[in-house]
């Protein structure tokens, strides 16, 4: 990690310099998953906390919202989508499930 990645990094209190690799692109390694998907991964990914997607950006990635709709209509018809994001949006774990889901699909 350098400072044109994460302006800053080098002043946290217990930054650690290390040898810098070439970086591997998220597509190059999972070459199954849709543009979306890696664009959702890289997002929540990023070392840079400016840069990160946050829980509410990422329920609101394009991948994510068919996921949103399928848990509406898999049984629980009576939850609206805007109900079902505001739960979802409350837990991390949710946003965690929704990549792997992602990923696998």
């Amino acid at each position: 990690m350098s400072e044109v990645e994460w302006p800053g990094v080098t002043e946290l209190p217990n930054y650690v310099p290390f040898k810098p690799m070439p970086r591997t692109p998220l597509s190059r390694i999972f070459t199954a998953m849709s543009r979306d998907a890696v664009a959702l991964m890289e997002g929540l990914l990023s070392c840079d906390p400016s840069k990160r997607l946050t829980a509410t950006e990422a329920l609101k990635h394009p991948c994510v919202q068919p996921l949103l709709a399928a848990l509406v209509e898999c049984g629980h018809g009576s939850v609206r989508a805007q109900s079902a994001t505001r739960a979802l949006s409350r837990s991390a774990e949710c946003v965690c499930v929704c990549v792997c889901v992602c990923v696998c699909v």
